[in-house]
């Protein structure tokens, strides 16, 4: 069973802030201080994540106006960070 766009949404999150310890303290969540992978690896890292993000999101199931909308923007952000790491 697909999970709900809400729980794809806050894994993402969770996933996100885990990779990235400056995300983490632009959200206020806890941090070591440490700054970003920018590596080959960590770039990796961050591209996989938002290709699974993004492939759980477009199979999430869509019961509510609200469901579309969060759809939505959490696609056109996986997108282009995708579209990103792609052009290199």
């Amino acid at each position: 069973m697909s999970r709900s766009i809400e729980d794809v949404s806050n894994q993402f999150v969770k996933d996100a802030v885990a990779l990235s310890p400056m995300l983490a303290v632009y959200l206020g969540m806890p941090s070591d201080g440490a700054i970003d992978d920018y590596s080959p690896a960590g770039l990796e890292e961050r591209f996989a994540l938002g290709s699974s993000t993004l492939a759980a999101a477009k199979s999430a199931p869509i019961e509510t106006e609200r469901d579309r909308v969060a759809l939505d923007v959490l696609a056109e952000r996986l997108q282009l960070g995708i579209e990103r790491y792609e052009a290199g």
